[in-house]
């Protein structure tokens, strides 16, 4: 399995988690705020949707395909750490990935590259 890190500034705009390409697993922690969510299109509001207060975690497993957030208080960002079973390549493209998709059971040693890139960023 790899791991890869992602952070997301919410604001008051519905922000839909970027999964990447395999994902099995996610691990989501919110910081500075308080943050609603709702699973599928229909978008969450400052009201409506199942609440992740400052400190929280939730998981995900691999049922997950679509979850939006939105800010509730303050301004959160969501720590993520996703796991999956397809290596990260530097451009992380999804339809590389799903074109090639016969190539999952072979090892990779680039698995234990570090696992705190910052896709929300430009790369460093």
């Amino acid at each position: 399995m790899t791991e890869r890190h992602l952070q997301l500034t919410i604001g008051t705009s519905p922000v839909v988690l970027p999964l990447p390409p395999g994902v099995q697993f996610a691990s989501i922690q919110c910081n500075g705020g308080t943050v609603r969510y709702r699973p599928g299109d229909a978008p969450p509001t400052s009201s409506v949707g199942k609440v992740i207060a400052d400190g929280g975690t939730i998981e995900l497993d691999q049922r997950v395909r679509k979850y939006q957030f939105i800010k509730a208080t303050s301004n959160p960002i969501l720590d993520v750490i996703f796991a999956s079973n397809v290596p990260y390549g530097e451009g992380d493209r999804e339809e590389e990935s799903e074109s090639s998709g016969s190539s999952s059971s072979s090892s990779s040693s680039s698995s234990s590259s570090s696992a705190s890139s910052n896709s929300s960023s430009s790369s460093s």
